[in-house]
């Protein structure tokens, strides 16, 4: 009777040792997610940019992205010398995965620009999609995708990486990725 207890305990204690180191596992790499057959890597803790809202919503955020008549699209910025780098470093994860997913989603690869801003842009005609990347320094007060027409706007608040390894530009950023590359499913 004693060894069946002892034998019970252990076999507890082992499930629950192994649902423990596999939950850890799952999330040890919680910037990286599955596309086809390619693994793609995001600055972003993916858990963190799926919590950034999308204004008005996501279903308007899809057909943007979704229009079959975008031949072009622009990653635009204000320049300066503080966020720079910040906006390369977005705007190149912005475009690589942009590409693939176009590309593996529909067939065909809208050309991908970069576009140094003075001011706001101007709303582009129906065959291009402005994504503007913000700053505080360029106006950005929140952490957010906004979506205005064919202009879609990636806003960060905080681009201190004192306690983290991405900034909220990359968080909304990987929030746009995330809609376009694993749309919700109905």
């Amino acid at each position: 009777m004693r060894n069946t207890h002892l034998t019970q305990i252990l076999l507890m204690v082992t499930i629950i040792s192994v649902i423990a180191i596999s939950g850890c596992t799952a999330q040890s790499e919680p910037n990286k997610r599955m596309f086809g057959d390619r693994e793609f890597t995001f600055r972003a803790n993916l858990t963190d940019a799926a919590s950034v809202p999308i204004y008005p919503d996501e279903t308007t955020l899809l057909q943007s992205l979704y229009n079959p008549d975008v031949a072009w699209i622009y990653i635009a910025y204000i320049p300066n010398d503080t966020d720079n780098g910040f906006y390369t470093v977005a705007g190149y994860e912005l475009t690589y995965k942009l590409v693939y997913g176009y590309k593996s989603l529909f067939g065909y690869t809208p050309a991908v620009r970069a576009m140094p801003l003075n001011a706001t842009p101007e709303q582009p005609g129906n065959d291009t999609l402005i994504i503007w990347m913000r700053a505080p320094s360029s106006g950005a007060n929140e952490t957010a995708v906004i979506v205005d027409g064919n202009i879609i706007t990636v806003e960060g608040a905080d681009m201190s990486e004192e306690t983290r390894t991405y900034t909220d530009l990359d968080m909304a950023a990987d929030r746009l990725l995330l809609s376009f590359l694993w749309p919700p499913r109905e």
